[in-house]
């Protein structure tokens, strides 16, 4: 292990750092000194820009401080004695004990989280740890690990970070601009490679992405034997709005595929903490009555809509994913606050309930709709019926391009185009 080790630390050493054309949140720089020693946990989705956060702290506090590895290496033998190999060796080459250890995929390494602890709590090293699970999310850690770390949450781009990545800053250009762009992001999302790629392979790295994403962060991480049933259930996800395990589980019958509600469940589950999926509950008092209404899901990327869904060509379905995606990026670290859907009998809808504890804040609307185009009384009869049932005043409703107030009886509606929302 030691000949391993020095190797890896000397190329470590020798191979260049990328460039910031695009610097873009989270700047992991700042949680070097917050006043408590913490282990940082920088998760989310394959292919995100985790390692590329990890490296680009390492290009600011410089390569003589710190230490990178990548633990999905083939190279690397499965067990923690590598870990400490590794640290040993690294100490001695640097002549250091303070060192920031950037240790990426570290969910594959066995009881990984042992060695992390002990190294935080007994020497004067910073570590920071990247993983594709929500296994490494303040969630999921292992009570060893409670208490000891912070959660940093990568996501794919946001409107504004896009515009960057495509040399187009918002404050240059014309609302025409905005509109053209921000089609283009809803089709083919925000994951990086994807948004700087050519328009003629942009799918070919989804399919890739998609297909890498099911085999290892799914099939192999959870040994799932039925692989058949996982990508069924993925597809029924992609071409549909809402589910309930039971309605997903005969839809899955129907292709001759017999999974049991139970294994729904694991498999949701699983997809759920690879970052793939979310699941948004109505709004509900009862958390019982909650789990027996059907939730909306929505995905990592619109891009995955745009590929593999019926839905693909449904501007109304990709406007809604970035809303979402939105919204969770502003709550993350907001504690207490969530965000659900609101339904009634009459199956009048209102897309999202941003809640602050038990108090409604805001409600949000999202409609396809264009500058001429009159309001659809449905979507207003829906807001205000809401409005008056969970005892809330304000109101928003996102559109194309419509952009204007009014009052409908003793409630203001506010109409806000996407891109200027997306892009405040």
């Amino acid at each position: 292990m030691r000949q391993l080790s020095e190797k890896m630390i000397k190329e470590w050493i020798n191979q260049p750092l990328p460039e910031v054309f695009y610097p873009r949140e989270p700047d992991l720089a700042k949680y070097l000194d917050i006043g408590v020693k913490k282990i940082v946990a920088v998760t989310g989705f394959r292919r995100v820009g985790k390692t590329f956060a990890l490296l680009n702290l390492a290009r600011q506090i410089g390569k003589d401080s710190c230490l990178y590895v990548n633990l999905e290496s083939e190279r690397i033998p499965r067990n923690v004695g590598f870990l400490s190999s590794l640290l040993d060796t690294a100490e001695e080459l640097f002549n250091k004990k303070d060192l920031v250890l950037l240790l990426d995929e570290v969910q594959s390494i066995p009881d990984w989280y042992l060695w992390v602890n002990r190294i935080n709590e007994t020497t004067g090293h910073r570590i920071f740890i990247s993983g594709s699970s929500s296994k490494l999310s303040s969630a999921e850690l292992p009570t060893q690990l409670r208490g000891r770390s912070l959660e940093v949450r990568v996501t794919p781009l946001t409107f504004l970070e896009f515009l960057t990545f495509k040399k187009a800053p918002a404050a240059l250009l014309t609302d025409a601009d905005k509109k053209r762009l921000l089609r283009e992001y809803l089709t083919y999302g925000g994951l990086p490679e994807i948004v700087l790629a050519q328009e003629g392979v942009k799918y070919l790295i989804v399919d890739e992405y998609y297909k890498t994403f099911v085999q290892r962060d799914v099939l192999d991480r959870y040994k799932i034997r039925n692989d058949q049933g996982l990508r069924d259930l993925m597809l029924v996800l992609l071409n549909s709005n809402y589910y309930t395990l039971n309605s997903l589980s005969k839809s899955l019958k129907t292709v001759q595929n017999q999974l049991g509600k139970a294994t729904v469940s694991r498999y949701m589950h699983y997809l759920e903490q690879s970052f793939f999926v979310n699941s948004l509950y109505v709004n509900n008092k009862s958390v019982k009555n909650r789990l027996k209404v059907e939730r909306k899901h929505y995905f990592v990327d619109g891009v995955f809509i745009s590929k593999f869904s019926s839905f693909s060509q449904n501007i109304g379905r990709l406007m809604e994913h970035a809303v979402f995606s939105r919204i969770q990026k502003d709550l993350f670290h907001e504690s207490g606050k969530e965000v659900f859907y609101w339904k009634d009998s009459a199956h009048r809808e209102v897309d999202f309930v941003l809640r602050d504890r038990e108090q409604v804040q805001k409600l949000i609307q999202v409609s396809y709709l264009v500058e001429g185009q009159a309001v659809p009384e449905r979507e207003i009869i829906a807001l205000v019926k809401a409005c008056k049932e969970l005892g809330c005043r304000e109101t928003l409703l996102l559109t194309w391009d419509l952009d204007q107030e009014f009052k409908y009886g003793e409630y203001n509606i506010t109409l806000v185009p996407l891109f200027k929302w997306l892009a405040d």
